[in-house]
């Protein structure tokens, strides 16, 4: 989304935006506001970041930025927020873990994400790799988060 995001610490250690979102995920303090997005996942027990509706409290509280649910698997709707310059979280279900959608390729109807797993490609880079519509439709979780 553009933003450089630059944890300050009072010493030389400057820990991973990341990091500090976990802290969030499990900080007691944080709970009751978890527990209301999802009432039947006890945030003391699931780890945060295995729970998509725990996302749309965390990263406005940790980085100001707004962020939406939604559940289903609308890649129009999806391709319509990137072209406005939303980014969107997706999960896939092989492998199971999440990635940052960052754009839409209008012409080749094509979303364009960064996969924290590049050791998963053969070229070793999981930078704006691509996912036609079919692709997404099996193999995207009938979920997503949208942010900004």
């Amino acid at each position: 989304m553009g933003y450089n995001v630059v944890i300050k610490c009072p010493g030389i250690y400057e820990p991973q935006s990341e990091e500090v979102l976990m802290d969030f995920f499990n900080d007691p303090r944080n709970y009751e506001a978890l527990r209301k997005a999802r009432p039947d996942t006890p945030p003391e027990i699931w780890h945060g970041n295995e729970v998509p509706q725990f996302y749309f409290v965390a990263v406005p509280a940790v980085f100001g930025v707004k962020a939406e649910f939604f559940f289903g698997n609308d890649f129009n709707l999806i391709a319509k927020c990137l072209q406005s310059g939303r980014a969107v979280q997706l999960c896939l279900i092989t492998p199971g873990h999440y990635i940052a959608a960052v754009a839409y390729d209008s012409e080749k109807r094509e979303i364009i994400y960064n996969d924290p797993w590049p050791d998963r490609f053969t070229d070793g880079n999981g930078f704006n790799r691509r996912m036609n519509e079919l692709e997404f439709k099996g193999n995207a979780k009938s979920f997503f988060i949208v942010y900004g």
